[in-house]
């Protein structure tokens, strides 16, 4: 809505990978899963995600889902 201030959003939805935008590079890790540089953290959160394949650890212990 033009004017409100709210953000645009884009007409194709966003995906993992579009969030890279929102770090910086020295916020991003080395993914030992995947090898991309797209491990993220928040600030006072034990865990970490990575936003090119999906892979979340937390307290440095990796969380997967059974299929």
């Amino acid at each position: 809505m033009a004017g409100t201030g709210w953000p645009a959003y884009p007409a194709a939805p966003m995906s993992n990978s579009d969030l890279l935008e929102w770090f910086d590079d020295e916020e991003r890790t080395v993914c030992s899963v995947c090898g991309d540089r797209a491990c993220v953290t928040l600030p006072d959160v034990a865990a970490s995600f990575c936003l090119a394949c999906g892979a979340i650890y937390i307290d440095g212990v990796r969380l997967d889902i059974a299929a």
